[in-house]
């Protein structure tokens, strides 16, 4: 039988380092898409605005989610996008954001907020 030729000590910590490392990677890519999601939002608000549409649109954002879509894939229904442009409307600011919640954290907390709306409009 072969002998080990290093302590557990040793791979405990390489190990820490590993676990640590990919938490980190986790952390920096949840911020980065906090950051992407906020910014899509940012673009709908501001060309809703620059156009001077009160309301952006149902078909407009049909149109925008087909087209992004056909180009980079999933993640981009119009309920994400409506999402997104929520997202920016609730967190103007997104350095109080970053570090502090993750895009699943929002979208539970939206939810959640709109079965007590309805509760309330049907229940109360």
């Amino acid at each position: 039988m072969d002998e080990l030729m290093y302590s557990v000590d040793l791979v405990d910590e390489i190990g820490n380092l590993i676990t640590n490392a990919r938490k980190n990677v986790v952390k920096k890519v949840n911020n980065e898409l906090l950051e992407t999601y906020w910014n899509i939002g940012r673009v709908i608000v501001e060309d809703e605005l620059k156009n001077e549409r009160g309301e952006y649109g149902k078909k407009q954002l049909i149109s925008l989610s087909k087209t992004l879509t056909k180009r980079f894939g999933k993640g981009f229904s119009r309920a994400n996008l409506y999402n997104m442009k929520m997202f920016y409307t609730k967190y103007p600011i997104i350095q109080s954001v970053t570090g502090q919640l993750s895009w699943t954290h929002y979208l539970k907390d939206y939810y959640y907020q709109m079965v007590k709306q309805i509760k309330k409009l049907y229940f109360n």
